[in-house]
């Protein structure tokens, strides 16, 4: 199985991408999201909510990684054990 930079975001066509969906999603809420930030005080672009989206996307492909890893160790502790 190939390994997924961002797991279940991760694009079907190269899994080393963030999918397309959630950039849509993300770049569709844009407008929004910048127009929430400003009434609160934040002032924000398009161009850094796309860098956050991929912010986003890495966030989310190193904790499934990590969860990942645990699970393995976990597993193997719990094997070393019964035997």
């Amino acid at each position: 199985m190939t390994k997924r930079k961002f797991g279940v975001f991760s694009s079907s066509e190269n899994p080393e991408q963030l999918a397309l969906t959630v950039k849509g999603i993300i770049v569709s809420l844009a407008s929004l999201i910048v127009l929430v930030a400003a009434g609160l005080g934040f002032p924000i672009s398009v161009e850094q909510v796309a860098v956050l989206a991929g912010s986003i996307g890495t966030a989310v492909g190193a904790i499934a990684t990590l969860s990942g890893l645990i699970r393995k160790i976990v597993i193997a502790v719990q094997a070393r054990i019964r035997s």
